[in-house]
């Protein structure tokens, strides 16, 4: 049979091969973690998919990189073989299995997303630029990538860590495929929106599940069919004030935020603040508990103060790497000069006229996909944080305030550098005469605010208590049909430069062997610039 009948049938197989074995080392490692380390059952997929980012980052780091990715899925599918082994046992005994309910949501949720991913294909700038191509360049290379490469040196500073558990996953079916890294993608959605399930039954947490994921699809989009990464960043936010919120202070639950947190920088290096600001929650929440001996309360700021140094030595080890490579940072307009006028709003009249636009746009410009001005949201917002501070005792009441005031900060102090950088870096008032991606970029802090207070809020109503098979089929119905839809609509409205795009690399690659690496030279030509080509 000519290899072009064939050639199909095998990137099929191949994707389904790598599918099922995703889902078994993940199952297994959860399974580990669980019966062996006494995680909490909808906690541990998250540390796992942290923990095997921030692996195989060192690992990358030290050039080892596939033998740690190959260890790994060794070690998760023995640990699923024993798991069925310990099932068999348990009902040949009669003993409850450690591993169901929320295991077996994962793996749903994982099968759901394979599907909906199946087929996917790039759509927007950043997944050729950056997000789709670095773990092409890992699949091919099995190693970070260096100044040996075509791909943009301002690009290369990006931190890898998403495109490394994507790598995992080509791995494990001997193949790249643009949908593998869709559906590899997920496992960080996936497995961080799994904390709900804490402390409530399977049907709560299952309608809290499906509510965070059309909260964050209304501020994000299409999560489920996305690489960019910034709704990650605000999906781990919300899971580790989750986590801090709903566990009592020790050194297990500073355990749950400290593998998220330091795994955040690998997402984006603003994952670094954001992982700052996990731990100083942590910390207040651990001194307002009155309930905490002071050798407990040592003990915990102790440990996160190792968590934070942890942090740093990520960093400064990506630091270095980018160093030792030439890589340069994306922008360097930001310096004391920039910063002084961008200050003096009252003199400069670029300036002042990217102040206002600023101004605007975070009061009345759109929020979310569904075009409501942010201050709808703020007024939400704060009707959801009074609603929660109801329902609390006095000690709880004490404790959110002091969130409150602590996340507000946090906000206004991030909103301060999102001025700084449409300003300086967009020329916003100058250049442009509207913001740059500033929704997309204050949704990061904001919508895992609203999905945390609202989700905590919700938890306390009357109507969520009752959480009968109706209200559970709707919810799920309603999140099945716009996840569908929003996979339908990514496909539909691809622009035609990158249809375009698709095409020709299609014509490429059925003529290259497949078994040698190649490099593709384009010649510049009118196109250039819009896929950032050079």
């Amino acid at each position: 049979m000519p290899d072009g009948r064939v050639q199909p049938v095998c990137r099929r197989q191949q994707i389904v091969t790598a599918a099922a074995i995703t889902i078994i080392w993940l199952y297994g490692m959860v399974f580990a973690a669980v019966r062996w380390l006494k995680i909490k059952e909808c906690h541990a997929p998250l540390s796992v998919v942290s923990v095997t980012g921030i692996l195989l980052f060192f690992a990358g780091i030290c050039h080892f990189l596939k033998p740690v990715a190959v260890s790994i899925l060794i070690l998760g599918s023995l640990f699923f073989i024993t798991a069925g082994a310990c099932a068999v046992c348990c009902r040949s005994t009669g003993s409850p299995f450690v591993q169901k309910n929320v295991s077996t949501l994962l793996v749903g949720m994982l099968l759901f997303s394979w599907a909906l991913t199946l087929g996917m294909g790039f759509t927007v700038d950043d997944d050729y630029v950056y997000w789709g191509i670095i773990g092409k360049y890992l699949n091919h290379y099995h190693h970070l990538p260096d100044g040996d490469t075509t791909i943009m040196r301002r690009h290369l500073a990006y931190t890898p860590g998403v495109s490394l558990v994507h790598y995992m996953v080509y791995q494990a079916g001997g193949r790249y495929s643009e949908s593998l890294s869709y559906f590899a993608q997920n496992l960080f959605l996936i497995s961080a929106l799994l904390v709900v399930f804490s402390r409530t039954t399977l049907s709560r947490g299952w309608l809290l599940f499906c509510l965070a994921a059309l909260l964050l699809t209304v501020f994000s989009g299409s999560v489920f069919t996305k690489l960019q990464v910034d709704h990650l960043l605000a999906v781990y936010l919300f899971a580790g004030l989750w986590i801090i919120f709903k566990e009592e202070r020790s050194i297990r639950t500073l355990m749950m935020i400290a593998l998220p947190a330091c795994f955040l920088f690998l997402i984006k290096q603003v994952g670094f603040i954001i992982g700052l600001v996990l731990l100083l929650v942590f910390v207040l929440h651990t001194l307002l508990d009155e309930k905490i001996q002071k050798p407990a309360r040592l003990k915990l700021l102790a440990g996160t103060f190792c968590v934070g140094a942890l942090m740093f030595v990520i960093r400064q080890a990506w630091a270095g790497h980018c160093q030792a490579m030439g890589f340069v940072q994306f922008s360097g307009a930001i310096n004391k000069e920039s910063l002084a006028a961008a200050v003096n709003i009252f003199s400069n009249e670029a300036t002042r006229n990217g102040f206002f636009i600023f101004i605007k746009d975070i009061l009345i410009g759109p929020a979310d996909r569904l075009n409501l001005p942010y201050l709808v949201w703020y007024v939400f917002l704060a009707a959801a944080v009074k609603t929660l501070h109801s329902q609390f005792d006095r000690a709880g009441k004490k404790s959110l305030v002091w969130t409150v005031t602590l996340l507000a900060a946090v906000f206004g102090v991030y909103l301060t550098t999102l001025y700084f950088m449409q300003v300086i870096v967009f020329e916003v008032g100058s250049a442009w005469e509207h913001t740059i991606g500033l929704s997309r970029y204050m949704n990061i802090f904001f919508s895992a605010y609203i999905l945390f207070f609202t989700l905590m809020a919700v938890e306390k109503m009357r109507w969520f208590q009752d959480a009968s098979a109706k209200k559970v089929a709707i919810v799920s119905t309603v999140l099945v049909l716009i996840l569908g839809l929003s996979r339908v609509e990514t496909s539909m409205n691809r622009e035609p430069h990158y249809q375009q795009a698709a095409k020709i690399a299609g014509q490429v690659e059925a003529v290259m062997d497949m078994t040698q690496p190649h490099r593709i030279g384009i010649v510049p030509g009118t196109r250039d610039n819009m896929l950032w080509i050079r």
